[in-house]
């Protein structure tokens, strides 16, 4: 099961299949943090993609082959060999809609596998800040919150601003003070649960109720995965390398695992490299020239 984010927070669950779950994975549990995996199932990727308007490929159509398959390129020798790199399948892309799946290039062996990690983890964002976290909020996300040993997250506040009030021996001493303290918390209460802010992850890393939220990373080298399901270490060992300094980037896969705009840098970078490459030639072959015919030069002889 992919996990795409990851919740940590101080403290014991309090619902039985957690517990049980702490039993069977050691490292789910790291001294006095609990760290919460969530994994979105195919219903809610397909739910939110068509909400996001997220860009996927269609089927591809028969009967036609890509150009770059039939020409020949003289700079092949400074492509990365296809046993290194896998080549990524290039298909037209459209906006996902739920109701055309039959549209969308979806294998059904392979049906996790359509939508790409990042495009799992920034769904999963989508929902966790826009899943209120207060009065107003509505039963799943009260469950959710249960399931989480959390009864009341959007007064977590309150017991850390006590805390801290104690802590630093503040105190009011007049009861009149107390009081007019209590009311305008309870008006900004009131105010707070129907501001938009005051809903999601966001308003839960301020009140301290998770100290982080985070997407989690790809295994390292030291995991002996194989490196066509991990990008991250194909990337390191066939990009990020000094051997590989005079061959191509795989743009396709930096584009996969880093965005868009990411992957449009780089391309423009190597672009703008590559077209330094003559005029440096000609820099160097006039310098060359220069030395040797430098003596032969009548103001030199002078």
């Amino acid at each position: 099961m992919t996990v795409d984010s990851c919740l940590a927070r101080q403290g014991e669950l309090k619902h039985r299949q957690y517990k049980d779950e702490l039993k069977r994975e050691e490292r789910f549990k790291v001294d006095d943090l609990i760290y919460v995996k969530l994994h979105a199932p195919w219903a809610v990727l397909i739910s939110f993609a068509d909400v996001l308007k997220i860009r996927k490929p269609i089927k591809r159509i028969g009967g036609y082959s890509r150009i770059d398959e039939q020409r020949r390129n003289i700079f092949s020798c400074f492509n990365l060999s296809t046993n290194e790199v896998r080549p990524v399948t290039l298909a037209f892309t459209a906006e996902f809609q739920k109701s055309k799946l039959y549209l969308f290039d979806i294998k059904k062996d392979k049906q996790d596998d359509f939508f790409t990690l990042s495009e799992r983890s920034f769904i999963v964002d989508y929902l966790l800040r826009r899943a209120a976290a207060n009065s107003s909020m509505s039963k799943a996300n009260k469950k959710f919150y249960n399931l989480l040993g959390i009864k009341n997250p959007h007064r977590k506040w309150k017991e850390s601003l006590k805390a801290a009030e104690e802590g630093n021996g503040k105190a009011h001493s007049k009861k009149k003070k107390d009081t007019k303290h209590n009311q305008e918390e309870n008006e900004e209460d009131r105010d707070s649960d129907d501001d938009p802010e005051s809903w999601g992850i966001t308003k839960l890393l301020e009140d301290k109720v998770f100290i982080a939220s985070f997407p989690l990373h790809e295994a390292s080298k030291k995991y002996k995965i194989d490196e066509y399901t991990n990008t991250r270490m194909m990337l390191s060992q066939h990009w990020a390398s000094y051997k590989k300094l005079l061959k191509s980037q795989p743009l396709d896969y930096v584009r996969l695992y880093f965005g868009e705009t990411i992957g449009f840098y780089f391309a423009w970078l190597e672009f703008y490299t590559k077209w330094l490459i003559p005029p440096a030639v000609v820099g160097i072959i006039s310098f060359i020239s220069g030395v040797y015919t430098i003596f032969d030069d009548p103001l030199v002889r002078a």
